[in-house]
């Protein structure tokens, strides 16, 4: 594989392996993904050439790996650690917001659906006693970094470990990377680390969450999004995206303080799976791309139409040519300026 190509976009994340059984009841076992998965495919989608930090064990298949150069995803930023690491995640798709996310043995036999070997024992921990787990791996994506990859343009962090993302924020912007985008993690979002969260967000360009988890941060202080978006951006970051479900996107341009609603495109939802890691990658290679924060937000709401539409992380690039313009131009039809 020739790595000499510049790298201009960088995604920074946790990789899943995916057993996933989608809104119309059907499995697929056995798929690379995770947040920073569905990132890259959405930039590599849209032609944004992007490399991957991640961090993985040492019984991360190698074949996966073959796959993703073969999509021409760059993946020396991939790191093993010396001892294997569970990676598995299960997802069952009750509606487009609710989903099942243990007891898959129950699941795959209420719905007949033979259960896959590779999730033998699999069992997913509430989010306290995962977060050990999510710190170890979020470390490791601090070392070993590619030289080359400081010289990319526009990073994506989705969650991880908030010391890690404000740690690697600040790295990068000690290279070439001028624009970074940032999702929080659900476990951080909570009145405990205003802190914390106010220092990732002031050296974010952009930061994305939802809405359940901007109220959970700002519980007690406000109940209104806009005040909560506008008092995020005050922490210093330009823009402020919140998914809110089902309307659409709401953002907020702290350069003049105008707030837009853009509406998810009014399709058909098979599989959730990564919408709004898609919405990340499309939004930040839009943004690289001509600069216009609005339409970028577009870009994002098309990226992430289209990834519900199938199972897996590279889905997209299933779709008919000219399909996710047509998407963009509906979108933006359909913007309410607040």
């Amino acid at each position: 594989m020739n790595y000499n190509r510049f790298v201009k976009f960088l995604t920074v994340g946790q990789i899943h392996n995916e057993f996933i059984i989608d809104l119309n009841g059907r499995a697929a076992n056995n798929l690379i993904g995770g947040p920073v998965i569905y990132t890259a495919a959405s930039i590599s989608h849209w032609g944004g050439t992007v490399g991957l930090i991640s961090g993985v064990g040492s019984n991360f298949p190698e074949t996966w790996k073959e796959e993703l150069i073969i999509k021409g995803i760059d993946t020396r930023g991939i790191h093993s650690l010396s001892q294997e690491v569970d990676l598995r995640s299960f997802f069952a798709h009750i509606s487009p917001r609710k989903t099942i996310t243990d007891n898959p043995v129950a699941v795959y036999s209420a719905k007949r659906l033979p259960f896959p070997k590779e999730l033998i024992g699999f069992s997913n921990s509430d989010i306290e006693s995962a977060l050990p787990k999510l710190q170890t791996l979020s470390k490791t994506l601090l070392t070993n970094l590619p030289a080359e990859y400081l010289d990319a343009l526009a990073a994506h962090i989705s969650p991880l470990d908030i010391t890690c993302q404000i740690q690697m924020s600040t790295l990068l912007l000690k290279g070439s990377v001028r624009t970074i985008s940032i999702q929080p993690h659900r476990s951080f979002m909570n009145t405990a680390y205003w802190d914390d969260f106010s220092i990732l967000a002031k050296d974010s360009t952009t930061l994305i969450t939802r809405e359940a988890e901007i109220k959970s941060l700002f519980h007690g202080r406000s109940t209104n999004i806009w005040e909560m978006m506008e008092c995020v951006a005050g922490f210093g970051c330009t823009f402020v995206i919140v998914d809110v479900f089902p309307k659409g996107y709401f953002f907020y341009d702290a350069t003049n303080s105008s707030r837009y609603l853009v509406p998810r495109y009014p399709g058909k939802v098979i599989d959730p799976t990564g919408e709004i890691d898609s919405f990340c990658g499309g939004f930040l290679v839009g943004f690289q791309s001509h600069y216009d924060p609005l339409r970028s937000v577009v870009q994002g709401s098309a990226a992430a139409s289209i990834t519900v539409e199938n199972t897996g992380a590279f889905a997209i690039n299933d779709c008919l040519p000219g399909l996710d313009q047509m998407r963009m131009e509906v979108i933006q039809s359909m913007i309410t300026r607040v």
